[in-house]
């Protein structure tokens, strides 16, 4: 990755955002393999919730009995990652990349048959809208069930 030595206007527009930790959507992997940030601008997003529960049907009842199981939350979320500049331009492409292993499970490799050491669960926050309960920092658990990149290539590339 390029030292950013240089900095233009564009790049000095976005500077403040990088004290301000609400702006960035962090990633990064529950067994350490580092951490994803996007100065991301959301287009999509979209949090539900849904409840499961057993219902059984008794004799003569006319309502089942139902046994909560578990509640369940899906998160959709699309943004837009801008680069003002080379150095934007090849961070955000290495934090792409950086992403998409989160995709993949860690194996060991110590021995002579790797094996799968660790599922590939992340850690997600992203201001007030992506956020554990207290008690975690913040950091939400859970997976990423798909992941789309798509490239603007019509915008120009290096």
């Amino acid at each position: 990755m390029a030292e950013n030595t240089t900095s233009s206007p564009a790049t000095n527009q976005f500077a403040s955002l990088d004290s301000c930790d609400h702006a960035w959507i962090n990633m990064k992997s529950v067994f350490g393999r580092g951490t994803a940030r996007f100065k991301g601008m959301i287009t999509s997003f979209s949090d539900s919730f849904s409840s499961s529960w057993n219902e059984e049907a008794v004799f003569a009842r006319m309502d089942p009995i139902a046994t909560f199981q578990r509640t369940s939350r899906k998160i959709s979320l699309t943004f837009k990652v801008v680069s003002a500049g080379v150095y934007d331009a090849e961070h955000n492409l290495a934090q792409v990349q950086k992403l998409i292993t989160f995709m993949y499970p860690t194996w060991n490799t110590d021995s002579l048959l790797p094996f799968l050491q660790a599922a590939p669960l992340i850690d997600i926050q992203f201001s007030n809208l992506i956020k554990s309960m207290p008690g975690n920092k913040g950091w939400l658990s859970g997976y990423i069930g798909g992941l789309n990149v798509t490239h603007e290539v019509h915008a120009g590339f290096l």
